[in-house]
């Protein structure tokens, strides 16, 4: 008889019922506020105001929160509590964030807010329907089962034999069967993490991974972590430019915002 740990609530999955609702919440709160906003006193109704700057600042932290709780993944922590996390963080975070831009989209930061909706939109198809097409096509590969010709099984041999020697540098208790890159391999050994991710990237052609599925099957992921990266990466320059070039920002207009440094001007 098998026995096993019981199942705790760390180990439950986000029903696609609760992560509808939760978008669909978001969605809603966050127009509320777009239509809302404009009728406030102009001290607070200003994206720069104390009340939608504040909005801001505590929905950056969520949004950057909502990032670091799916990295936490690749460091051993369990996967579906982090997506829990991810999704409630990424949301609230979102609205508080599409609040305080009050609906501008003629500025640059309207850039910001294009790819966090494309994340949101990449992040609920994902879940939504492409994971039902993940699983009917996984049934569907039998060209994955089927025996390789005699060269691409030399060059495979090959590049199984390049990755476990990097593996000595890398992380020498690892297996080459089951390895994958982790953050603390790109900071430890950046440039063997990269040589080794080189030869992942030819075996997965070899063997026809993203091949033998659809384009949005196998590049929804790759394009989510590019938007991702470069959110965060927009939301730093933009974070830094509003409080410390805050005289640039403002261009001859009075700087009503909280600001670190008024340089530029």
């Amino acid at each position: 008889m098998l026995t096993g740990r019981p199942a705790s609530s760390n180990d439950t999955d986000l029903a696609d019922s609760r992560l509808t609702a939760i978008v669909i919440a978001a969605v809603a709160a966050a127009s509320a506020g777009l239509v809302l906003s404009p009728g406030l006193p102009e001290d607070l109704g200003r994206p720069g105001g104390p009340l939608l700057q504040s909005a801001a600042i505590i929905g950056s932290m969520l949004l950057v929160a909502s990032f670091v709780a799916v990295l936490l993944k690749k460091i051993g922590h369990p996967g579906k509590a982090g997506f829990r996390a991810h999704v409630w963080l990424a949301s609230v975070g979102a609205v508080l964030v599409i609040v305080h831009s009050t609906g501008s989209v003629a500025k640059i930061p309207s850039l910001l807010l294009l790819s966090l909706a494309g994340l949101v939109a990449l992040g609920v198809w994902s879940r939504l329907a492409g994971s039902k097409r993940m699983a009917r096509t996984f049934g569907s590969k039998l060209a994955g089962f089927s025996k390789p010709d005699e060269a691409t099984r030399a060059r495979l041999a090959e590049l199984i034999t390049h990755k476990k020697s990097l593996l000595s540098t890398i992380d020498s208790n690892a297996l080459e069967a089951v390895f994958s890159l982790k953050p603390r391999h790109w900071i430890t050994a950046p440039g063997t993490a990269l040589t080794y991710h080189r030869a992942v990237m030819e075996e997965h052609r070899l063997i026809g991974t993203r091949a033998s599925v659809s384009l949005a099957q196998a590049y929804w992921r790759p394009l989510h972590r590019l938007l991702a990266w470069g959110f965060v990466a927009g939301l730093l320059i933009h974070v830094i430019t509003v409080t410390v070039f805050a005289g640039y920002v403002a261009d001859g207009r009075a700087v009503y915002w909280w600001r670190i440094a008024e340089w530029g001007s």
